[in-house]
């Protein structure tokens, strides 16, 4: 038997086809478990959809959701080029300038809520990079010593 990728389904898998979605309803209706939907579809339509995901899709569907996917839509809190010419120029007037500073002056200024990780990917897109350096802890003459006769040992 042939399972076409395109049909699987699950918590991390694709989503239900629309012909697997009037079948696990048809069956529903004529009275089966969520289980042996399962094998049904597995076996008659090449399909393999999770029990999870055929009980949540009729929970969706005796809710009134339907059978069609939701057009989800995207966050609309965006960075227009206005926005992203001010962080520079307060950047290039302050360097250490940090991301909760930023998102406030926004906010003052513009009056747009953003997130913080929109504005650390936003600073990155526009060049302004941190380096932290790393130094090492001083060791006195005495410890120095110590430690060389230690490793020797």
């Amino acid at each position: 038997m042939q399972i076409h990728s395109e049909e699987m389904a699950g918590p991390y898998g694709r989503r239900i086809s629309e012909n697997a979605k009037l079948a696990i309803i048809r069956y529903r209706k004529n009275g089966l478990s969520v289980i042996k939907i399962q094998q049904l579809l597995k076996s008659h339509h090449n399909c393999i959809v999770t029990r999870p995901g055929i009980y949540n899709f009729l929970k969706k569907w005796k809710a009134g959701g339907g059978i069609t996917a939701k057009k989800r839509e995207g966050d609309k809190r965006t960075l227009l080029p206005l926005h992203l010419k001010f962080v520079d120029f307060w950047l290039s007037r302050n360097n250490e300038l940090t991301t909760q500073v930023l998102q406030r002056k926004l906010f003052e200024v513009f009056g747009i809520e953003v997130s913080c990780s929109l504005i650390r990917k936003r600073r990155r897109e526009l060049g302004w990079t941190s380096v932290v350096s790393k130094t090492c802890q001083l060791i006195s003459n005495k410890n120095k010593m110590v430690r060389m006769l230690h490793s020797l040992l």
